[in-house]
């Protein structure tokens, strides 16, 4: 079963693209053999058709896109009932989640604005607890670091969330602690004995499934190639 958050290395995506095209088989069934979703193998290929093997690399930059842009996609899903990987695709949007959120923006009655560059709107960022930067880490995380719709999801700026993510992963959680002046390593105390516990299981929980989102895919391929030679 597809899970939320599973990262692939460019060099999976390539060889399950390459694969799929030699079985001779549907999308679905070949997702099927994966163990991923079809959505996911649609949206490499069809990167991989459009726009070549180098779009297939995680991006973590921020593109701008024009209100235009965003009418448009918000009209294709919502009056034309385009899906969302076709509208993806047309507009060379980063990702699904980018487009959901233009489209929850425009159910709630918000203004569609242009994307501004480089960094969120919050651009200054906002002062966060030790908790909600672990939270915020792992949001991103499973959103294969897609720190734009991060940012904007918990009203953070783009910086911090690349900050803390890069932080995170080369030094745990320990390292989003708030080591100014006299906070030093004060905020963790200020947790109880539960939420302390919670954030473990968090962090153990992530780690988990991308561990087993690698070691699953990968085997799955390996297979697939022994089968092949």
């Amino acid at each position: 079963m597809e899970k939320q958050g599973r990262s692939y290395s460019l060099e999976q995506k390539l060889y399950a693209i390459t694969q799929f095209k030699r079985s001779g088989q549907s999308l679905t069934a070949f997702a099927k053999v994966l163990g991923i979703h079809r959505l996911v193998l649609e949206k490499w290929v069809g990167i991989e058709q459009t726009e070549g093997i180098k779009a297939l690399e995680p991006s973590h930059g921020w593109k701008q896109y024009s209100q235009a842009t965003k009418n448009a996609a918000i009209h294709d899903r919502l009056v034309n009932k385009l899906s969302l990987l076709d509208i993806v695709k047309k507009y060379q949007i980063s990702s699904d989640s980018v487009l959901r959120g233009w489209l929850n923006q425009y159910t709630n009655g918000k203004e569609i604005k242009a994307t501004s560059t480089g960094q969120s709107h919050m651009k200054q960022g906002r002062t966060t607890s030790y908790q909600e930067r672990i939270e915020i880490v792992q949001y991103a995380l499973a959103h294969e670091q897609d720190y734009q719709t991060t940012a904007t999801h918990f009203k953070v700026s783009y910086q911090q969330v690349y900050t803390w993510v890069r932080k995170y992963q080369k030094n745990g959680s320990n390292a989003l602690q708030d080591r100014r002046g006299k906070r030093l390593n004060r905020e963790p105390e200020e947790l109880s004995e539960t939420e302390r516990l919670k954030l473990r299981v968090k962090e153990l929980e992530e780690r988990n499934d991308f561990l087993e989102t690698r070691e699953e895919l990968s085997k799955k391929l390996w297979e697939i190639q022994r089968r092949h030679q």
